[in-house]
């Protein structure tokens, strides 16, 4: 099995409290906290859950009792609410939007909460951004993070895509990211392609802002 080569590869110990072992949290001093998801290993279409109830309860714990200044969740799949053209049925049942009665209660709770710094980050649509979790309402001030594809043909949708109020930034040029987060609630990201080039940078704020945003002019 994947999982069990998974194991025997990397240096990581199951989570005994997941399922399958792999969702877990890693601390950065006071500056970030990471919260690695599994979006796959304990998804169950049928009962509208993309990851498991007790994995949403973590979550929602552990992020809203951080004391850290960012709180980085690792997403496989993006949790930003994508533009409708985004929304055929075979792509919108593998990403958050395809369970909304748990993405609204995720995102909900995290507002409710009062957390700042949150800083989510996903891939597999081969395509980058900088975006907010939504336009408006409670996800307006969390801050996601897309990157790819590598050394995949890119999504033409990722040009296409308006860059306005909620993606400041999206192309679909191969690239890889880099995150700088700072304890004074600052950061930096900057996207690099496959020449090594940045092709786009932007600042981020714990309070749920991109700053400065740059890109290239050709993507």
């Amino acid at each position: 099995m994947a999982t069990t080569a998974f194991f025997e590869t990397l240096p990581h110990t199951p989570n005994t409290d997941s399922e399958v072992g792999l969702w877990r949290a890693y601390q950065w001093g006071s500056t970030v906290d990471f919260f690695v998801l599994d979006c796959r290993g304990e998804r169950r279409p049928s009962d509208d859950e993309y990851i498991s109830k007790k994995q949403l309860e973590w979550l929602v714990q552990g992020v809203c009792s951080s004391q850290a200044t960012w709180k980085v969740i690792v997403n496989s799949v993006p949790i930003t609410n994508m533009p409708p053209v985004f929304d055929v049925d075979i792509a919108i049942v593998d990403r958050w939007e395809g369970y909304q009665q748990q993405r609204t209660a995720l995102v909900e709770a995290l507002a409710s909460c009062g957390a700042t710094g949150i800083l989510f980050t996903g891939g597999d649509l081969h395509m980058s951004a900088f975006c907010t979790v939504e336009r408006e309402g409670p996800g307006s001030n969390m801050l996601e993070l897309i990157v790819g594809p590598s050394g995949q043909r890119g999504n033409p949708l990722g040009v296409l895509i308006p860059k306005d109020s909620q993606f400041v930034y999206s192309g679909a040029e191969n690239c890889s990211g880099v995150v700088e987060l700072h304890h004074d609630g600052t950061g930096l990201v900057e996207l690099i392609n496959e020449s090594g080039e940045t092709i786009a940078s932007a600042g981020l704020d714990a309070s749920g802002e991109f700053t400065d945003v740059w890109w290239a002019a050709d993507t």
